[in-house]
């Protein structure tokens, strides 16, 4: 009898164990949303400033706006405080190619007229210049069409190449060309251009 008690005992504390600690574990698991924000020890201006060197260089070599390239990483990155940016490098909400390292985040998506989340497996870099570096290498292949990068390196304002990037669909933001070029106009980022 009393061996019996222990066991039951057991299963009850196991039981209790389960779903007092890993019921809600499990329950509020959820994934993690790309553009939340995380504090970081930088202003939105110094962001730029730290990147706008990188931004030369990769124009010079790939031909794309520096402007553009600072103003689509702020954008999508807002400034490099989103999860995506800090934790996982990934500037331009750049999507995993396969075998490539991942995390799966949420995103909002604006689709059928409205916005909505979706879970994405995003691209992880070692550092922001990778972020870039890909973004561009994606951009030179044809992942947003053939013509695209063409169009974009083929053009020295700002505002035609936003243009075409929201033509192409580098982004679902019905708004992404004003976006890039407010942002572009408020931190005079066609200074890096030159």
């Amino acid at each position: 009898m009393r061996r019996r008690f222990k066991l039951k005992a057991f299963i009850i504390l196991v039981a209790v164990f389960a779903l007092g600690i890993l019921l809600p574990l499990i329950l509020h698991a959820s994934t993690d949303d790309n553009a939340r924000s995380v504090k970081v020890a930088y202003t939105q201006k110094e962001f730029v400033d730290n990147l706008a060197p990188t931004a030369q260089k990769m124009s010079k070599t790939y031909g794309v706006p520096a402007s553009i390239l600072l103003s689509q990483a702020a954008y999508e990155s807002n400034y490099g405080s989103s999860l995506l940016s800090v934790k996982y490098h990934n500037l331009y909400s750049l999507s995993a190619q396969p075998g490539q390292e991942h995390i799966l985040l949420k995103d909002n998506v604006y689709s059928k007229g409205k916005w909505q989340y979706q879970k994405v497996d995003f691209a992880v870099f070692k550092d922001w210049s990778s972020s870039m570096l890909a973004y561009l290498e994606g951009l030179r292949q044809g992942r947003w069409g053939e013509s695209t990068y063409k169009e974009v390196a083929g053009t020295t304002s700002y505002k035609v190449a936003a243009e075409k990037l929201q033509a192409a669909g580098s982004n679902s933001d019905p708004d992404y060309a004003k976006h890039l070029i407010s942002i572009v106009e408020t931190y005079h980022l066609s200074k890096y251009d030159r």
